[in-house]
């Protein structure tokens, strides 16, 4: 039996969910995913944060991605890497994309992480 990739990614999470970590470190976990189901798989990690109180720290260069998630938005610099800013998201959930806070949140770190 083979799995699509979207069980595998959910057998991935929840197998790291499992073992009940007080810290979990998910480096871009979704890069290899289509739009769609990256937001399924966004809103299980959700639910299973919510539920669970794991601490997450989701690396991403996808910005919507992070304002999406987080309740904290880290941007880093380039090397040697250090913390350039950290921007706290009260935004409610659940999160809207197209809602004007989103849009000046996501507009604020795009303008953090601009080199040129």
């Amino acid at each position: 039996m083979e799995l699509s990739t979207s069980m595998l990614q959910r057998v991935v999470i929840a197998r790291a969910f499992a073992v009940k970590p007080d810290i979990l470190l998910m480096d871009e976990p979704y890069g290899q995913l289509d739009v769609e189901l990256r937001f399924r798989l966004e809103d299980e990690l959700i639910k299973l944060w919510q539920k669970l109180g794991t601490t997450v720290i989701f690396i991403t260069h996808n910005i919507e991605e992070a304002v999406y998630l987080s309740e904290n938005v880290l941007v880093l610099t380039n090397k040697p890497t250090s913390i350039k800013s950290r921007l706290h998201n009260d935004l409610p959930r659940p999160r809207n994309v197209v809602e004007p806070d989103f849009i000046a949140l996501r507009n604020q770190v795009t303008e953090l992480i601009k080199w040129w």
